[in-house]
């Protein structure tokens, strides 16, 4: 019976390792850059270029307290110094996004849109 027990707690055990060992999975977004900092930036996600001239000067408290909320991510990205403030761009996010506010994540590839 004791060896019953061990071997679905083995079983078990390795199900839960298995399972923290999946990769996130890809989302694909796009938006404006509100702010370009060391290896990251700042995406206002989803909005048009009008909604963008209304909120680009605003702090980050401002823009928490606008009246309908922005979705905003601090994107991590090593080539980050290739953007500029105001730049749409698309951006595929790995590993999913934190839900603070400003949200936070990985960017695996971000690319001008035109």
């Amino acid at each position: 019976m004791k060896k019953i027990k061990r071997v679905i707690f083995m079983m078990l055990f390795m199900l839960v390792i298995a399972g923290c060992g999946i990769v996130g999975e890809k989302i694909e977004t796009q938006g404006y850059i509100l702010k370009v900092e060391n290896d990251r930036v700042l995406l206002a996600e989803n909005i048009s270029i009008e909604e963008y001239k209304e909120i680009k000067d605003l702090s980050i408290e401002d823009l928490s307290s606008l009246e309908a909320p922005l979705r905003l991510i601090y994107l991590s990205y090593r080539k980050a110094d290739e953007f500029n403030k105001g730049d749409k761009v698309s951006v595929t996010i790995s590993g999913g996004v934190d839900t603070s506010f400003p949200g936070q994540a990985k960017a695996s590839k971000i690319k001008k849109v035109e």
